[in-house]
């Protein structure tokens, strides 16, 4: 899978500014691939074996991916099943300027907010408390969205057209009721 590991620690002693809501720290690991896929299982082993919030930084060739999950820590360990989503940037060339500098911040907590935010597209008035509650929102919005596409794909290869109809009455339903 991964050629290289890279790893950097983002910690108050080394940007200078305080910890705030028991962040202390942040990873980033830096991958070189061997091609351009990577396991998620993968980045979720290392994610629950690690008590901190990683940002992870794939790379094959001239381009990078960034990928985070959020979750929750307690009494420095993982909380178990606390990963609901993982979020990505995207691939994207290295030369295109698609990574940006490291964000303004006041505290570690407003800095892993920056950095979430880059990554899962968030809007801009996101607060540290308010980021669990958004994540899962965007998780139960991605599973909705899949269950919609589940459904759309049953109704094309369905024949009975009273069948067509109830699978299309469920997608509508669903399409309502939008996160």
């Amino acid at each position: 899978m991964a050629q290289a590991i890279v790893g950097y620690k983002l910690a108050p002693v080394s940007l200078h500014i305080p910890a705030r809501d028991g962040l202390e720290e942040i990873q980033v690991f830096e991958l070189e691939l061997r091609k351009q896929e990577c396991d998620i299982e993968v980045l979720k082993a290392i994610d629950m074996a690690i008590p901190h919030y990683i940002f992870f930084i794939l790379r094959y060739g001239w381009f990078e991916n960034l990928i985070t999950g959020h979750k929750k820590i307690a009494k420095n360990q993982v909380v178990a099943g606390s990963i609901l989503e993982y979020f990505s940037t995207g691939w994207c060339c290295i030369d295109d300027g698609c990574t940006e500098s490291m964000p303004n911040a006041l505290d570690m907590a407003a800095l892993y907010v920056e950095l979430f935010r880059h990554v899962a597209d968030l809007p801009q008035e996101t607060s540290f408390l308010r980021l669990e509650t958004l994540v899962k929102r965007l998780a139960e919005q991605r599973k909705q969205e899949k269950e919609i596409v589940r459904l759309e794909k049953k109704r094309d290869s369905e024949k009975q057209f009273d069948k067509r109809l109830t699978i299309n009455n469920q997608i509508k339903e669903l399409k309502k009721i939008r996160i």
